[in-house]
């Protein structure tokens, strides 16, 4: 009876997520905290700004259909609860350990290198040459596997914009977001430099992927909390590779076998044609007959 009923789940499982099979294919990306970099114009609301241009990206991705974004308020969560970030900036590999805990292909981290607001002379408009201001912004970006913390893009968003007849003193006291912020000089730079960064990223959605294949081999031995394995380094397998642990459960209603993971497993040492692995943890003992699926990332 357990068997019929796992098998049932399983086949539940598989119905439901072979559906949407067109979904399961676009990357699911996680856009992390825009983080301030050696900036020289100080009085403006930087902590304001910051998570403005940060909401303003995920925005941006969102609206494309090729590409799955994680919500901010689960990424705020998780940078609480585990306390990620604390000592400074978040590296690749930080990065990837917050990947890892929020399920996604990939990261996109960024730095506001440059905002620069400062007086424009000589701006030429028909036959007047007038006084104004020009807004330069700049923001670095970077694209991090969240399975092996690699960088796998890296890149520098632009905008610049000039308006004349206004003063720096024009722009004090504006609020992010608002009609008047995003009208002005240093709004319009802010969307020019957030609509290059993120077609960075657009450009090529399939960059974001972890492309990984399995290798299936089927336990043959079993020695204490070793397993041997009918595959090898001919087919691919390297020490320290990844896996699961796989039952082939009878569904007898249908006639066929699901697979059932119950079980982490890791490559310790690789022959030509088989493998011994570790056994990490198994929700039941392993037999002899059982597969091991190993995760082999492009």
């Amino acid at each position: 009876m357990k068997r019929k009923i796992m098998g049932m789940i399983c086949l539940l499982m598989m119905v439901l997520t072979s559906f949407p099979l067109m979904a399961s294919e676009k990357p699911l990306v996680a856009v992390l905290p825009v983080e301030e970099g050696d900036l020289s114009w100080k009085w403006f609301r930087s902590r304001e700004v910051l998570n403005g241009i940060t909401q303003m990206i995920t925005d941006r991705l969102v609206q494309e259909s090729n590409i799955r974004v994680i919500e901010r308020t689960r990424i705020d969560e998780i940078l609480r609860e585990q306390d990620f970030g604390s000592s400074g900036r978040v590296d690749p590999v930080t990065a990837a350990q917050i990947g890892k805990v929020l399920g996604v292909d990939a990261l996109i981290l960024s730095t506001l290198t440059t905002l620069n607001v400062g007086e424009a002379g000589g701006i030429t408009i028909g036959p007047l040459t007038l006084k104004g201001v020009k807004a330069e912004v700049i923001i670095t970006g970077r694209v991090v596997d969240a399975t092996t913390a690699e960088i796998k893009d890296s890149f520098e968003a632009h905008g610049e914009e000039m308006e004349a007849s206004i003063n720096i003193t024009d722009l004090q006291g504006l609020s992010f977001g608002t009609s008047s912020f995003n009208s002005s000089v240093l709004g319009k730079s802010i969307q020019e430099a957030v609509e290059n960064f993120t077609q960075n990223i657009i450009s090529n959605p399939d960059r974001l992927l972890t492309h990984k294949t399995e290798l299936r081999g089927k336990i043959v031995k079993i020695l204490g909390n070793k397993l041997i394995v009918d595959i090898g380094s001919k087919s691919g397998v390297k020490e320290r590779m990844t896996g699961k642990l796989i039952r082939m459960v009878e569904i007898e209603e249908l006639q066929q076998y699901v697979s059932v993971p119950i079980g982490e497993v890791q490559v310790y040492s690789v022959n030509p044609d088989t493998c011994i692995l570790d056994l990490i943890q198994a929700e039941e003992a392993p037999m002899e007959g059982d597969y091991i699926d190993l995760i082999s990332i492009k």
